[in-house]
């Protein structure tokens, strides 16, 4: 191998090194390893996270917690495109009890568009899909026909002409709303009281919301990889943002660092460590010095101005100024010959 393609191939490997033991050093194994306490939840782990509880690359991207600062309150969850209300956790079976947060004390909250949960990761269990029913939530409706709008009407205040009502998914069949300005869907238990079908039910309603739902919790797209992630005993978690895709999925590892999937054999790690460290300053010195002064050391190009990093920074160095690097003692020292 040529020594000009030798210098090549030890730049280019480094600067992959680097990056790869850039992302190791962001992430602290312990970090995640290490239960976290939020609002009235305690010990919780992996899916979760929480800004300045607990970092985001320990947990999953879809399963944020806001409000942990309120130790007298219950979390708000984000894993959907609603606001959801920790009302209970159960982590070895992976269930929860939610609720609407907006809903916490109207049934008018401010709704443009459509929100929903998030199904493939909240869902009913399979023991308990058959004991709950979508309820939709229509704000600021025009329809064709009025009169076959059910009786559960709202009071909310959405403008001349426009209606606001909850349904079930019966009438969603056989409904005539053209648009609306919002709907949320949400699941309720399907043995909910008959009085919340009735005319002026608004307050049977608000209390079947605050009781919330249960759920299953899954990880969605990062299921499979979560599983072979824990039996190589590393910790599920989410690639560092400076690093790729912040939903990358990454298994931090109890010996130190993170992998894509699974954690390495602990021996084959400190291998690894020692080869990185190996490349990294071998690459470094040939990059930074070596090559520069070979650069410099050709008659035809000792006016040239040589590029360094600095500090993330290029810098201009004028090859003439090298000179107390004695270039012809380096390149004899190193063996580098013409």
């Amino acid at each position: 191998m040529g020594f000009p393609l030798l210098l090549a191939f030890f730049f280019f490997f480094s600067l992959t090194i680097a990056s790869v033991s850039g992302d190791e050093a962001i992430i602290d194994f312990e970090d995640c390893a290490t239960p976290f306490n939020c609002g009235t939840k305690t010990n919780l782990s992996y899916p979760f996270w929480a800004p300045g509880f607990r970092p985001r690359e320990c947990g999953h991207p879809d399963f944020e917690l806001l409000s942990c600062e309120n130790i007298d309150q219950n979390p708000v969850l984000k894993a959907s495109s609603l606001l959801l209300s920790l009302i209970a956790v159960n982590q070895t079976s992976r269930t929860l009890t939610v609720a609407l947060t907006d809903y916490s004390d109207t049934v008018c909250p401010p709704i443009n568009g459509t929100a929903s949960l998030n199904t493939s990761l909240l869902a009913p269990s399979p023991s308990n899909s058959a004991a709950l029913q979508n309820l939709t939530l229509f704000y600021g409706c025009r329809t064709s026909g009025a009169g076959k709008i059910p009786n559960t009407r709202l009071s909310c205040l959405t403008g001349v002409d426009l209606v606001s009502f909850y349904a079930n998914e019966t009438f969603l069949s056989e409904s005539d709303v053209e648009s609306c300005r919002g709907r949320v869907v949400f699941p309720i238990p399907a043995d909910a009281p008959d009085g919340i079908w009735g005319r002026d039910a608004e307050a049977e309603l608000q209390g079947v919301l605050d009781a919330g739902v249960n759920v299953s919790y899954g990880y969605g797209e990062y299921g499979v990889l979560c599983k072979r992630c824990g039996e190589s005993d590393g910790l599920c978690g989410t690639a560092a943002a400076a690093w790729g895709s912040p939903r990358n999925f990454s298994c931090h590892c109890p010996a130190g660092g993170s992998r894509p999937v699974i954690c390495p054999p602990p021996s084959m790690y400190s291998i690894t460590i020692s080869l990185h460290s190996l490349v990294l300053s071998t690459g470094s010195f040939i990059r930074f010095i070596v090559c520069p002064l070979m650069f410099c050391s050709n008659t035809n190009l000792s006016k040239k101005i040589v590029h360094f990093p600095f500090k993330n920074k290029i810098q201009g160095v004028s090859c003439d100024s090298l000179g107390e690097f004695h270039v012809d003692r380096v390149r004899e020292r190193f063996r580098i010959y013409k």
